[in-house]
C-alpha cells in the first residue's frame, strides 16, 4: 500500500517529541512499524535501542510479526551486506523491545533489582490472583484494626457500618495508583487543614465548571430553541416573552465572558426570572406557549446544575474527619497487603507502575542508565494511558541523551477509563509535542459508511469532550454502491417493556443477517485477501455489545434462525458448566459430605443420573448417605451409573497425594470428560476451556497454591467475586460464524459487516459508595445526615459530577469505536427510546428514525440508508458444506436445579406431573407404534426429542434436509450416521410441511418452545408450549398416532396451556391444535381442541386437585373418570363437575 503524505511525514519526522494523531482505520500500526524500519534503515539506532510500547500483549506480538515481514522484504538480493543486515534483524525480532508498559516496567525493575534491593525473580500476579489477594488483605487488615480497637475504624463503622467500610477499603486498594498520589498531595492527616483545602478545590472546580458551561455546545441548542419563537408573541411586554429574550441575551453574554464570577451573576439573574402574569392569548395557541415554557424550564434546570452550591459547615467538618480516618485505615490495610505480597515475592500490575515511577524519581543512577539504553521510545494507543505512565516517559526523555519520544493515539478512541485511562493525557502530549502530525485518511471503511459516521458525530457533538470541533475522517476506498447504513428499530407498542423490544430487535438482527449472508441477493463485501467483491458470509459479521448482560436474548434469536455464532466475550470462565462439573468432582473428593457438589456431579455428564433417580436415591435419607452406602433404592434403574460414580470417587480419593497438575490429568483420564464435552453442543470451546483449567492448575501450582484444596478455594473465590477470566481461544475468527463480543474486545479489529445492538438501552444506576476518589481532586467521604439520609460535602459532589461527565463522554467514544469497526456495512439496532442517555435517542434526534416506516429510505451528506421496523417470517438458514464444523454457542447455560426437600413443601409442578397424578400412570404411558420404532430403529423417547428439536428449528418453508443437517451438526452428531433415522425424520417433516397447519405456520411469525409458569393458588405449574402462532393459535406436537386413552390427556394439557397464556399475557388463545406428526392424512393429523372458557376453567380445577394429590393432602378417587374417558361416554377431563370425579 502506498503511504499518504501524512503517514510519510510521521514516519520520517526528526527530533524529539513527535505526536501522531491517528484516526480510526488510518494505519497507525503500519506507521509505527515503518517508523522503526526507517530508523534502522538510516542506522539511527540498533534494534535493542528502540523501545515500542503497545496496549496489549496481542498487539505486541502482532507488531513483531509485522516487523519480521518488513525486515524480510527489505533484504535486497543484490547487496550481500544489506541482506545480512536485514536477515539478522529478522532473526532477532523476538528479542526486540516491543511490549506492554507493564512488561517494560517489569524489565526495568528486574534489570536494576540489586540496586533497588528487590528479588529479580518476583512473581507477577494475574488479575484474578491480585483481586483475591487484595480482598484477603482487606479482611485480615480490618480484623487486626478491630482487635486493636482502632479509633478511626470505629468512627467509620459507626457512621457507615462495617460492610460498607470494608467495601470502600477494597475499592481504594483497587485504586492504589491513584491513592499513592492522593495521599502524597492532599492533607489527609489533619481534618481542619483538609476542610480548608477542600474550600479552595471547590472554588476552583466551580470556576472551571462555569467557564465550561458558558462554552458548551448545548447552549447553541437552547438558543436555537428560544429563537424559534421569534415574532410569535403579540405583546412585547408579555412576561414569558421577556424571559425568552433575557435568556437569549444571557447566552450571548456568557459566550463572550471569561470571568466565572460574572458568568455566575448572569446565570443567577436568569434563574430569578419569572413568567407570572403571562397570558396564553398572547401566543398563537396555548400549546405553543406551553412548548416555550418547557424550553425555559429545561434551560433553568441546566443552569441550576452549573451554579455553585452553598456548603453545610457541619457536613463538611464531619466528612473531613471521616476522610482522614479512611485514609489512615487504607494506609494500614495497604501495609498488610504489601506484607502478603512480599511473603510470596509477588508484584501486581499496579506495583510495576508505582515502583518504576518511584525508582525513576528517586534514583538518579537508575534513571540515567535506563534512559541511556533507549534512543527511540515509541508508544501506541497513548489515549489509553494515564498521568503516571506519562511521567515515566517524561522522566526518561528529559535525561541527557534520553530517548526521542514518538506518541501515537486518538483521543476519540479512549474507552478504558474504568482501567484508569485518562484521555486528557493524550491532549497534554499533543499540546507539549514539538511536532504534531494528523493522519485522517481512513483505509478501512467505505465512503458511504464513513460519511454517515462523520455526519452523526458532527451534528450531535457527542465527542465535544475531546474535540471542540469534530475532525472528520477522509475515505480512502471507493464507493461500494448499495446503501451501507441500516437501522433496525422495532415498531412501538402501546404496552411493552424493554426486554420485549429487545426480543423483537434480536429477531430483526437475525433476520437481516440471514438475508445478507444466505440469500442469493444478499450483501456483497470486499475480500481483502483476493481484493475482489464477493457474497457476504456469516464470518464477515460481528455483533458488538456495550455489555453482555442481555447477550442471551440475541443468542436465542440467532440459534432459532440457524445462524452459527461464536461468543468471544460472554459469561465468566468459571461460570461455564464444564468448569462447574470438574469443580464439583474435586469438591466431592475433598469432602464427600458436600451434598450440593455431589448433586451437581451426579447430574453432570460425568455420571448422568436422571432427576427421577436422584429423587429415589434421597427419598428417605440424605443424598450423601445414599451415595456412600452400598445398594440401591427400590425401583432404581441406573445402578451401573451409580456404581461407576462410586468407583470413580474412591479411585480419585486414593490419588489425592499426587501433585495438583497430575491429579487434574488423572481426573480427566478416568472420566474421559474431554471426549464427553466434545460430543456436546459447542464441544470444541468446552474442551478448550477444560484444557485452560488444566493450565490454570499448573500456574496455581507454580505460584505456591499447590494443594487440591487451595486450588478449589481459588476457583470458588474467583467465581464468587465475578472476576472475569476469558474463555479458551479457538481462533474462531477463521470459522464461518458470526462473532459476538464487547466493543472493548473489538478495539483494534474490523469486520465487513458490524451490528451494534441494544441502542435503546441505558447504563444501569451505579450503587452509591460512601467514598469518592479522583486523581486530581483527591478523596472525600459522605456522611449520614440528621434525618438518617446520606449527606455529602461539596467536594464529594464535585468528584461524583466529574465522574458522571467523564462516563457520558466515554460512552460517546465507545459508540464511535464501535461504528468505526465496520468496513462495508454498518447496522444500528435498538428499541425505541426517548431516554436522553440512550444511543437510540441520539440517533433519533438527528435523523428522526422513530417516525419513519418500515423499509423507508433515508440519506445524508454522502450516505444512504434504510430502516427496518418489522422482521419477515424467520427462515432457517442453510449452511454451505464447507462451513459445517463451525464453533457456535449454546442458547442457555444448563444450571443445576434444586431438588424438592419434601412433597408437602412443594410449590412447583410440571404439567406432566399433574397429568400422572390424576391418571393411571401405566395406562397413561405413551403408546408407541411398533412399526414406527422398527422404521426409525431408535428408542421412542429419543426419537420424540429429535422430532421436537427439528420442528423447533424449522420455519416450515425451507427444505427439511437443511434443518436435519443443522440438527446433526449442533445437537445430535451421531444421528448423521443413521440413515434410517434421518429418513424417518424427513418423512415426519414432509408430512407436517404439507399439512394445512404447516402452510399456516410457514406464513406466520412463531414463538417456539415457549416456557411458562402458571400460578394456581399458591403453586406454580410449569410447562413448555411447542409453538405459539402470532394469531394466538396454540400447537402441541405428538409423536405416534392418535390413541383414544391418551387423547383426553393431551386435550387437558392444551387447556392448561390456554389458561397459562391468558393469565400471563392477558390474551385469549384463538384456537388449540394437537398435531399427531406420524399420521399421514391431514384430517387425522390435526385435532382441534375445544378451549372455551368452561373447558379451560375445568382444566384449572383439575390442576388444583392434582396439586393436592401430589402434596399428599388428598387421595386419588375414581381416576379412570378423570383420565380414562375416550370421548364416547362418561365424564372425562372435560367433565362439568369436579365433585363427580
Amino acid at each position: 500500500m502506498d503511504l499518504t503524505a501524512a503517514q510519510t511525514k510521521a514516519i520520517t519526522a526528526a527530533g524529539a517529541d513527535v505526536c501522531v494523531d491517528a484516526g480510526a482505520g488510518s494505519g497507525k500500526t503500519l506507521v509505527l512499524v515503518e517508523r522503526i524500519v526507517h530508523l534502522l534503515e538510516g542506522r539511527c539506532a540498533k534494534l535493542d535501542e528502540i523501545v515500542a510500547i503497545t496496549f496489549t500483549r496481542k498487539a505486541a506480538d502482532e507488531m513483531k510479526e509485522r516487523l519480521r515481514k518488513a525486515f524480510h522484504a527489505r533484504a535486497p538480493k543484490d547487496d550481500p551486506d544489506a541482506m545480512t543486515y536485514w536477515r539478522d534483524l529478522e532473526q532477532r525480532v523476538e528479542t526486540a523491545r516491543v511490549s506492554t508498559i507493564h512488561s517494560f516496567c517489569a524489565s526495568v525493575l528486574r534489570a536494576n533489582a540489586l540496586a533497588l534491593g528487590i528479588d529479580p525473580d518476583f512473581v507477577l500476579l494475574e488479575e484474578a490472583e491480585s483481586v483475591l489477594l487484595r480482598n484477603e488483605a482487606a479482611e485480615q487488615g480490618l480484623h487486626l484494626l478491630l482487635d486493636g480497637n482502632d479509633e478511626a475504624l470505629f468512627r467509620l463503622g459507626a457512621e457507615h457500618g462495617t460492610a460498607r467500610v470494608g467495601k470502600a477499603v477494597r475499592h481504594l486498594l483497587a485504586k492504589r495508583q491513584e491513592m499513592e498520589r492522593i495521599c502524597a498531595v492532599h492533607p489527609l492527616h489533619d481534618p481542619e487543614a483538609l476542610c480548608t483545602h477542600w474550600q479552595q478545590l471547590v472554588r476552583d472546580e466551580n470556576a472551571t465548571r462555569l467557564k465550561q458551561f458558558a462554552q458548551c455546545y448545548e447552549l447553541d441548542a437552547y438558543r436555537a430553541d428560544l429563537v424559534a419563537f421569534d415574532g410569535e408573541c403579540e405583546k412585547e411586554d408579555d412576561s414569558r416573552e421577556l424571559m425568552r429574550r433575557a435568556m437569549i441575551d444571557a447566552i450571548e453574554t456568557i459566550r463572550r465572558e471569561t470571568d466565572p464570577e460574572r458568568i455566575e451573576g448572569v446565570l443567577r439573574n436568569v434563574c430569578g426570572l419569572s413568567a407570572r402574569g403571562t397570558r396564553s392569548g398572547n401566543w398563537p395557541s396555548k400549546g405553543r406557549a406551553d412548548e416555550l415554557k418547557d424550553v425555559e424550564e429545561v434551560f433553568k434546570r441546566q443552569i441550576d446544575k452549573a451554579l455553585p452550591k452553598t456548603p453545610d459547615p457541619e457536613v463538611e467538618r464531619r466528612a473531613a474527619r471521616l476522610t482522614c480516618d479512611m485514609a489512615a485505615v487504607y494506609g494500614r490495610v495497604n501495609k498488610v497487603l504489601a506484607k502478603r505480597k512480599d511473603a510470596r515475592t509477588a508484584r501486581d500490575f499496579d506495583d510495576l507502575i508505582i515502583d518504576t515511577l518511584d525508582v525513576l524519581r528517586r534514583n538518579d543512577d537508575v534513571r540515567s542508565r535506563v534512559a541511556r539504553g533507549i534512543k527511540y521510545l515509541l508508544i501506541d494507543e497513548f489515549q489509553d494511558t494515564d498521568s503516571r505512565q506519562l511521567e515515566i516517559v517524561q522522566l526518561l526523555s528529559c535525561e541527557p541523551d534520553g530517548p526521542e519520544v514518538f506518541y501515537v493515539g486518538d483521543a476519540k478512541q479512549s474507552i478504558y477509563g474504568f482501567r484508569g485511562a485518562q484521555v486528557e493525557v493524550m491532549r497534554q502530549a499533543r499540546d507539549g509535542a514539538r511536532h504534531t502530525v494528523s493522519i485522517d485518511h481512513n483505509f478501512r471503511t467505505l465512503p458511504g459508511v464513513l460519511a454517515f459516521v462523520n455526519e452523526f458525530f458532527r451534528r450531535s457533538a457527542l465527542l465535544e469532550a475531546v474535540e471542540s470541533h469534530y475532525g472528520p475522517l477522509v475515505a480512502h476506498r471507493t464507493d461500494g454502491g448499495s446503501p451501507g447504513i441500516e437501522f433496525l428499530a422495532p415498531l412501538e407498542r402501546e404496552v411493552a417493556v424493554l426486554d420485549d423490544y429487545r426480543e423483537a430487535e434480536a429477531d430483526l438482527i437475525a433476520w437481516r443477517i440471514a438475508a445478507m449472508c444466505s440469500d442469493k441477493n444478499g450483501a456483497v463485501v470486499f475480500d481483502k485477501e483476493t481484493a475482489e467483491p464477493r457474497p457476504a458470509r456469516f464470518g464477515d459479521v460481528a455483533i458488538l455489545f456495550r455489555s453482555t448482560t442481555n447477550l442471551h436474548i440475541y443468542e436465542r434469536s440467532l440459534r432459532q434462525t440457524g445462524i452459527p455464532f461464536n461468543v468471544v466475550a460472554g459469561a465468566g470462565f468459571y461460570e461455564r458448566q464444564e468448569i462447574i462439573d470438574i469443580r464439583n468432582l474435586i469438591a466431592v473428593i475433598l469432602d464427600p459430605w458436600d451434598e450440593w457438589s455431589l448433586l451437581g456431579l451426579l447430574r453432570s455428564p460425568i455420571v448422568g443420573l436422571s432427576d427421577e433417580s436422584l429423587l429415589r436415591l434421597c427419598a428417605d435419607r440424605h443424598l450423601t448417605e445414599a451415595f456412600l452406602a452400598n445398594g440401591y433404592p427400590e425401583g432404581f434403574t441406573q445402578a451401573a451409573q451409580l456404581d461407576a460414580a462410586r468407583k470413580l470417587v474412591a479411585g480419585l480419593t486414593a490419588c489425592r497425594g499426587m501433585s495438583l497438575t497430575a491429579f487434574i490429568h488423572e481426573l480427566l483420564d478416568r472420566t474421559g470428560y474431554e471426549a464427553i464435552v466434545l460430543s456436546e453442543f459447542l464441544g470444541l470451546r468446552k474442551a478448550g476451556n477444560v484444557r485452560k483449567l488444566l493450565d490454570l492448575a499448573a500456574r496455581s501450582e507454580s505460584s505456591g497454591a499447590s494443594s487440591l484444596g487451595a486450588f478449589l478455594r481459588y476457583v470458588d473465590e474467583v467465581a464468587a467475586h465475578e472476576i472475569r477470566e476469558g474463555e479458551a481461544a479457538l481462533h474462531a475468527e477463521s470459522a464461518d460464524a458470526v462473532s459476538l463480543l464487547t466493543i472493548h474486545k473489538a478495539k483494534g479489529l474490523e469486520w465487513p459487516i458490524v451490528v451494534i445492538p441494544d441502542l435503546g438501552g441505558v447504563p444501569g444506576p451505579k450503587h452509591g459508595a460512601c467514598v469518592a476518589v479522583d486523581p486530581r481532586l483527591g478523596m472525600a467521604m459522605a456522611v449520614v445526615g440528621p434525618d438518617g439520609k446520606p449527606a455529602s460535602p461539596l467536594l464529594f459532589d464535585a468528584i461524583r459530577a466529574g465522574r458522571e461527565k467523564r462516563d457520558v463522554a466515554e460512552r460517546a467514544r465507545l459508540l464511535y469505536v464501535a461504528m468505526t469497526r465496520a468496513r462495508d456495512r454498518l447496522i444500528l439496532a435498538g428499541a425505541p427510546s426517548k431516554n436522553p442517555k440512550s444511543w437510540m435517542h441520539a440517533l433519533d434526534s438527528q435523523f428522526d428514525l422513530l417516525s419513519r416506516t418500515d423499509r423507508q429510505r433515508l440519506s445524508g451528506d454522502g450516505w444512504e440508508g434504510v430502516i427496518w421496523r418489522d422482521a419477515r417470517p424467520r427462515r432457517h438458514v442453510t449452511m454451505p458444506e464447507e462451513a459445517q464444523e463451525t464453533v457456535s454457542r449454546e442458547r442457555i447455560e444448563r444450571q443445576i436445579a434444586p431438588v424438592a426437600l419434601a412433597a408437602s413443601t412443594r410449590a412447583t409442578f410440571s404439567v406432566t406431573e399433574l397429568l400422572d397424578a390424576l391418571g393411571d400412570e401405566e395406562s397413561a404411558a405413551p403408546q408407541h407404534d411398533e412399526a414406527l420404532v422398527r422404521q426409525s430403529g431408535t428408542e421412542p423417547r429419543r426419537r420424540g426429542e429429535m422430532v421436537h428439536a427439528m420442528l423447533e428449528r424449522w420455519d416450515l418453508e425451507s427444505d427439511v434436509d437443511d434443518v436435519l443437517q443443522a440438527l446433526c451438526r449442533d445437537a445430535y452428531p451421531a444421528a448423521a450416521l443413521d440413515e434410517a433415522l434421518l429418513d424417518d425424520l424427513k418423512q415426519v417433516g414432509q408430512r407436517v410441511q404439507a399439512s394445512s397447519l404447516g402452510k399456516r405456520m410457514a406464513a406466520s411469525r412463531i414463538q417456539r418452545e415457549v416456557p411458562f409458569m402458571y400460578r394456581v393458588d399458591d403453586a406454580i405449574v410449569t410447562g413448555v408450549i411447542d409453538a405459539l402462532l402470532e394469531d394466538g393459535t396454540l400447537v402441541d406436537y405428538k409423536t405416534g398416532r392418535r390413541h383414544p386413552d391418551m387423547h383426553a390427556r393431551y386435550e387437558w394439557q392444551l387447556r392448561v396451556y390456554a389458561a397459562a397464556m391468558a393469565q400471563l399475557t392477558g390474551r385469549t388463545a384463538k384456537e388449540a391444535v394437537l398435531c399427531y406428526v406420524d399420521t399421514p392424512r391431514d384430517t387425522e393429523m390435526l385435532c382441534p381442541v375445544d378451549i372455551n372458557a368452561d373447558h379451560v376453567e375445568d382444566a384449572t380445577k383439575h390442576a388444583r386437585r392434582a396439586i393436592q394429590i401430589l402434596r399428599g393432602k388428598t387421595r386419588v378417587a375414581q381416576t379412570t373418570c378423570c383420565l380414562g374417558a375416550n370421548g364416547t361416554g362418561g365424564p372425562g377431563l372435560g367433565c362439568d363437575s369436579l365433585d363427580r370425579c
